[in-house]
């Protein structure tokens, strides 16, 4: 990664950015605080638009709020509402042409990450499809228009900036897709093929072979005792990986004591 800021993120939208507010130091300064109206009156700087075209000029405020981070934080107060979304839109637009953030992380599966950085670096893939297989169940809430012309945004940025581009990360692990097992798995036929009947069998099961919310579904209605086997197999396939030839297995890795991790990949 290069010295420019690692992620987007976003203050939790509003109708305003505030900037700079210090604790009132005097007694009417203190007065004039009580009220959350006069408050914002005088620190608040109203914003143009929450649709992500056109300037940027009234979110300087928010990117002296910025300042030198390297990461930023952004929410909503509800999912998939549409002048969150467009507002985040225009944030990111702001962090990436004024700030040089180039990465964008969502709460969404690394698999899913990887096939939206493909479209967005060499426009491979369908996006409307993208999101329609990945954004199920418990993400399905990322699959709405505002976030598709989100992503088209970013798209058409790498298009102009091939050379510096704009990436995304899944950051979440509620489902590794198939794709993610079969990069490992050709990962090993080429470097280790003699692990592979034991990877074979650690995987066994673990690989996905529906669309991720049944996936999913089905795996949260697995009793306890059956997810942690799950979960140590894959801890024991993840030893298996990081074994260096002639070296002794590491034991696996095991869960915590008070979670049942979605099946990760090793």
């Amino acid at each position: 990664m290069t010295a420019a800021p690692a992620a987007f993120a976003t203050v939790p939208p509003a109708v305003s950015v505030s900037a700079g507010a210090a604790v009132p130091a005097g007694p009417e300064e203190a007065d004039a605080f009580r009220s959350p109206e006069t408050a914002l009156d005088r620190t608040a700087h109203p914003l143009r638009t929450t649709e992500p075209r056109g300037g940027t000029a009234d979110l300087r405020p928010f990117g002296r709020m910025v300042g030198d981070a390297r990461v930023v934080g952004l929410g909503e107060a509800t999912h998939s509402s549409h002048e969150f979304l467009t507002l985040k839109h225009r944030l990111l637009r702001y962090l990436a042409e004024e700030k040089g953030f180039r990465a964008f992380a969502l709460e969404g599966p690394w698999s899913t990450g990887l096939r939206l950085d493909a479209y967005l670096l060499r426009g491979e893939g369908d996006l409307e499809q993208i999101m329609d297989e990945e954004f199920q169940g418990a993400y399905r809430w990322w699959n709405n228009a505002e976030y598709r012309a989100l992503l088209q945004g970013m798209r058409a940025y790498n298009v102009e900036h091939p050379k510096d581009p704009v990436r995304f990360v899944g950051d979440d692990g509620g489902c590794a897709g198939a794709e993610l097992y079969d990069r490992v798995n050709a990962h090993a036929t080429a470097a280790r093929p003699g692990i592979v009947p034991r990877l074979a069998d650690l995987y066994r099961g673990l690989r996905p072979a529906t669309d991720a919310e049944t996936y999913v579904d089905a795996y949260l209605s697995k009793p306890p005792a059956e997810r942690k086997e799950l979960a140590e197999r894959t801890g024991r396939a993840l030893a298996l990986l990081e074994q260096r030839p002639g070296k002794p297995l590491t034991p696996a890795r095991k869960p915590g004591p008070s979670s049942t991790p979605p099946p990760p990949i090793g």
